[in-house]
């Protein structure tokens, strides 16, 4: 039998001083009904990941045991069985969700969406932690009252302006824009203090050149906030309300950081190619040059 929610309080229905309050978004609820509806889409995204993991071992399994013995093809059965039984039991929790959710006023696909966020920062966590120091701002917000998940969405190129047929002075210019729009990713932070409510940095470069370095472009950060979400994160946190944009902006710094380190493929393996193809190269010279 599922737990029934906590319900929140609701403007208005609880004494004149609750009806004058400012009427803010449900997801603002740290300890509530919507904290643990998240932590169902959480545990549905994990669920979706674990059956298409399954999926996979499922088909290689089948693909050896076609070329070898029936113990892996047996191997194979019980693999699509297991899929099968989470598909199902993820179902039943994305309808579970869908009633909660509309007993919450807020779209389930957004929890969802908040689910499969904590699972990309899970896979990036490890690194994360290593790029934050403890006696930093955004240590604050990276703790179990703060940060559950983000994501990375890429900069997108605005084609409006080569519709409308500039001169090529100004198709120059845009271009220069759009690289810079291209170089630019937006990160996506959601936090426990209202967890629906997200809080979105945009991180590119900013286009002014570093006189003391002509070929440098500087970084721009942009934070999109509610205030809502902001004042929650001051109370939850500690911080004061000047500092939490700040933390904002530095944390997801770091978090895109953490992607990109985790993106990348070992040093060793790329250290040993370099190595390889050097001594290649030098082979190749003294054998031209012996030829000679």
């Amino acid at each position: 039998m599922s737990r029934t929610p906590r319900r929140t309080r609701h403007p208005g229905r609880h004494g004149s001083a609750a009806a004058r309050a400012p009427r803010v978004a449900p997801s603002v609820d740290p300890v509530g009904g919507l904290r643990g509806l998240v932590e169902e889409g959480i545990v549905l995204a994990a669920a979706l990941n674990a059956r298409d993991d399954l999926d996979l071992a499922a088909a290689s399994t089948a693909r050896l045991g076609a070329l070898t013995s029936g113990m892996w093809r047996a191997l194979s059965r019980e693999l699509e069985t297991a899929a099968e039984r989470l598909d199902r039991s993820a179902l039943e929790r994305m309808e579970a969700i869908e009633r909660r959710a509309r007993a919450l006023q807020v779209d389930a696909e957004e929890v969802v969406a908040a689910g499969v966020a904590a699972m990309h920062l899970a896979e990036h966590r490890e690194t994360l932690e290593t790029l934050i120091q403890a006696d930093e701002d955004r240590h604050r917000l990276l703790g179990p009252e703060g940060l559950f998940g983000y994501r990375i969405d890429a900069g997108d190129r605005d084609d409006d302006d080569d519709e409308a047929g500039e001169s090529d002075a100004d198709d120059d210019d845009d271009d220069d824009d759009d690289d810079l729009a291209l170089m630019s990713v937006r990160v996506t932070l959601l936090l426990w203090a209202a967890p629906l409510t997200p809080a979105t940095v945009t991180i590119g470069p900013s286009g002014v050149d570093d006189p003391g370095q002509p070929e440098s472009v500087g970084l721009a950060l942009g934070l999109a906030a509610p205030a809502a979400l902001l004042d929650a994160l001051s109370v939850a946190s500690g911080l004061s309300a000047e500092r939490v944009p700040e933390a904002l902006s530095a944390l997801a710094v770091a978090c895109w950081t953490a992607h990109h380190l985790d993106d990348q493929p070992p040093d060793d393996f790329d250290a040993d190619d370099e190595e390889g193809d050097d001594d290649v190269e030098k082979d190749g010279g003294r054998a031209g040059g012996d030829g000679v």
